[in-house]
């Protein structure tokens, strides 16, 4: 009898949130309690064979831009993230924002 109730309440209750990490997100999706947006291919490869991905259609298109302050000194980590991106398919176009 609790477990019904618990599962007809659950079935009427939407709830909204947000993560930082994909992986938390994945264990929720995968015990079925709801559905997570991410961008292709961040999901760890663990989760991929058990959960469902639907690409949005009319497909969502967003810039994306990476940062950091002039004449900073950069680590070693990001300063390989910048040249991954200096050297994709897809140039970094040079900040225009005065």
């Amino acid at each position: 009898m609790r477990e019904r109730f618990r599962s007809s309440v659950r079935a009427r209750q939407w709830w909204v949130a947000n993560y930082n990490l994909i992986y938390n997100a994945a264990v929720f999706v995968e015990a079925g309690l709801g559905a997570a947006v991410c961008i292709d291919g961040m999901i760890p490869q663990e989760f991929a064979e058990r959960v469902v991905f639907r690409p949005f259609a009319p497909a969502l298109v967003s810039d994306v831009y990476l940062a950091w302050r002039k004449n900073a000194a950069l680590s070693p980590a990001a300063t390989a993230l910048v040249e991954t991106v200096r050297n994709s398919q897809r140039p970094l176009r040079p900040n225009t924002a005065k």
